[in-house]
This record gives C-alpha cells, structure tokens and sequence, in this order.
C-alpha cells in the first residue's frame, strides 16, 4: 500500500497537480520519501498543491483503510506568509511545525559532530540508573541491566552519528558507578578497572559492550 501510495504521488507530478522541490536541474523534482509507516511530502506553498496532496492522503485512506494521524502529522513551511500557512494547514488538517525538531527519533539540526545533540542520551542512561539505583542488586543483576537496558541506549543514534569523547566518558562513567555504586548513596571503590570489566568472559572480564568500542 505504501508503494501505491508513493506510484499516486509519482502520477500527479506527471499529471502537474504537484510539482514538488526541485535539488538540482539534472534530476526530476523531490516529492516524497517513505521510511516504513513515515512519509515526508515535499511541495510549493500554495493551496493547489496542498488540495492535491490532500486529495492523494484521502484515495489513500479510503483504499488502504489506513487513517492518517493528523496529531502526529506536521507541515513546516520556509518564507511562506503566514496566512497562508493557516490555510495550507487547514486543508490539510495537520500541525503547523517549527525546526530543529527530530525525525525518526533523532534531531535534525545539530551536525555529526555536535556534542550537545547526545545530552538526551545521556539524561536517558541518568534517568535509567536513578531508577535501578533503588533496587538491590548483585554484580550479576547488575551487570545484566547493564549489557542489556543502559549500553543499548545510544546504540540507535550511533547508527547515524560519531559520539564525542567527552560524551562517551560521561556516560562510561555513568556505568560504572551504577555497575559498583548499586543502591548505595555513598560512592564505593572500583575494584577493577573499566576496560577489564568490558573484556568478554573468555578473557576473563564480564563482557560488558564498551561504549567507546
């Protein structure tokens, strides 16, 4: 159904009910792109072109019988007056959106090497271990959260960016101190040191992913 979709909108630019964006002169204009159940439609701010993509979301509910979630569904507009993006919102009953934002869980403004982009996975693994650190735990309990809750956190977003030193150090020492801190409020000794701790069994550590790795 999604590739039905996507074919509709390819018709309607070569019918010239959409035009879309243009990127460079050598290529067709850019009018969509779809991640799974995710469409992002690209288009002139005018009310024709908002009336045809409307037109092509609805054939595609009523032959789907998918609803689009006009909660989750957003329009950003660049140096389009403001009426204008009123009535565009309007007919397409979305919400009117401002960047930087995030798409697909990620943010969509800060540069591959910005560090500030990784304080929200930070605040997630602190948030993590706030909450574990109420429980009793073993250093095998311990180190199970840790190898299967905490170090998958940034796994995702490392897919798509490097992650700063600085960062990887934060939240290395973030593991750490819940890995022998657990409960306790007063901090204890490290009794091994970290990249030994994230060696696999077979060399005698305890097989912790490390972060940096």
């Amino acid at each position: 159904m999604a590739e039905a979709l996507g074919r509709s909108i390819y018709r309607a630019r070569e019918n010239s009910q959409v035009s879309g964006i243009r990127i460079t002169s050598n290529l067709d204009s850019l009018t969509h792109q779809q991640f799974v159940d995710d469409t992002m439609l690209y288009g002139l701010s005018n009310l024709g072109e908002a009336r045809a993509f409307k037109q092509i979301l609805d054939s595609y509910s009523m032959a789907s019988r998918q609803e689009i979630n006009p909660a989750k569904s957003e329009v950003f507009f660049f140096n389009t007056k403001l009426s204008i993006q009123k009535e565009i919102c309007g007919i397409l009953n979305f919400n009117l959106a401002n960047l930087p934002c995030k798409y697909l869980g990620l943010p969509s403004d800060k540069g591959s090497g910005s560090s500030n982009m990784w304080d929200g996975v930070v605040e997630k693994i602190k948030s993590r271990v706030a909450i574990l650190k109420g429980k009793w735990l073993s250093f095998a309990g311990k180190a199970t959260l840790v190898k299967s809750v905490l170090v998958v956190v940034p796994i995702y977003q490392l897919s798509c960016f490097n992650l700063p030193q600085s960062k990887k150090e934060i939240l290395n020492r973030h593991l750490r101190s819940f890995f022998w801190q657990g409960a306790e409020e007063k901090k204890r000794i490290s009794l091994m040191a970290w990249d030994k701790i994230c060696r696999p069994k077979s060399a005698r550590g305890i097989g912790i992913k490390d972060i940096k790795v």
